[in-house]
């Protein structure tokens, strides 16, 4: 498979106040810190958190793919394709950095297909919290896709969104 980057960006933003469900902790790490920890996996001894809770995101994602960051231009039928993922747990994993992609994300990559990695997500049961999903088929090189009242929660912190 060949792999392409390209240039996006997705912001996670919390929604006013007044949307949010309960408040979370925020854990301060000392300044004797060593080495910062880049993967998503809590620490065996951080603590267990006592009281669960729930807050509303906006997520947006924003294509950047232009000649500007594209070496060679930019194809004549540049898109992305659409945005599916899911918010979920640490018990279910669709992509992780070296090493293979699960067969919805890889279908999703070559050919645009989302309706595997959906059957995935929807597979994932108690892990997964809920599916993500893009309203067009596909989105320009620049264009702007917006999810709002997303929830994540203490039990399914993480977010996958791919296209």
């Amino acid at each position: 498979m060949l792999a392409r980057s390209f240039a996006a960006g997705f912001v996670l933003r919390p929604l006013p106040l007044s949307l949010l469900v309960a408040v979370a902790a925020v854990l301060v790490l000392p300044d004797s810190a060593q080495a910062q920890d880049t993967s998503l996996t809590p620490s065996p001894d951080d603590p267990v958190v006592g009281v669960r809770s729930e807050a509303l995101y906006e997520i947006t994602f924003t294509g950047a793919w232009t000649t500007t960051v594209t070496s060679g231009g930019v194809p004549g039928d540049a898109h992305f394709s659409r945005l599916i993922g899911g918010v979920h747990n640490d018990e279910v994993t669709f992509l992780k950095s070296g090493e293979e992609a699960s067969v919805g994300v890889e279908s999703m990559a070559e050919v645009g297909g989302y309706t595997t990695l959906k059957s995935e997500i929807t597979a994932a049961g108690d892990d997964h919290l809920s599916i993500l999903q893009g309203t067009s088929g596909s989105a320009g090189p620049t264009a702007t896709v917006t999810f709002s009242d997303v929830t994540l929660s203490t039990d399914h912190p993480r977010v996958t969104l791919v296209t």
